[in-house]
C-alpha cells in the first residue's frame, strides 16, 4: 500500500491518542498496517512524532537525550 506523508502522520497521531501505546507502539503498529518497512519509515515521520519517539527512546533507556538530534 502507498501512503504519503500526511496521511501516515495523521493515523499515527489520531491512534496515538485513542489507544493507550506508547508512541514506538503506535508507529510499528502503523507500519504493519499500511505495510511499510519499520527502518524506512523516517521520511514518512513529522517532527511530532520524531519528539514523541525520542522521548520513549529515552524513557526506556535505550538512548541518553544528549545523543538523539531531530531532523
Amino acid at each position: 500500500m502507498i501512503v504519503d506523508k500526511k496521511e501516515f502522520c495523521l493515523y499515527i497521531e489520531e491512534q496515538f491518542i485513542e489507544n493507550d501505546l506508547s508512541m514506538i507502539d503506535t508507529v510499528l503498529a502503523a507500519c504493519e498496517k499500511f505495510s511499510v518497512d519499520p527502518e524506512l519509515i523516517e521520511p514518512l515521520l513529522n517532527r511530532s512524532i520524531k519528539e514523541k519517539l525520542k522521548q520513549d527512546f529515552i524513557e526506556l533507556n535505550y538512548l541518553r537525550a544528549e545523543n538523539f538530534t531531530v531532523v
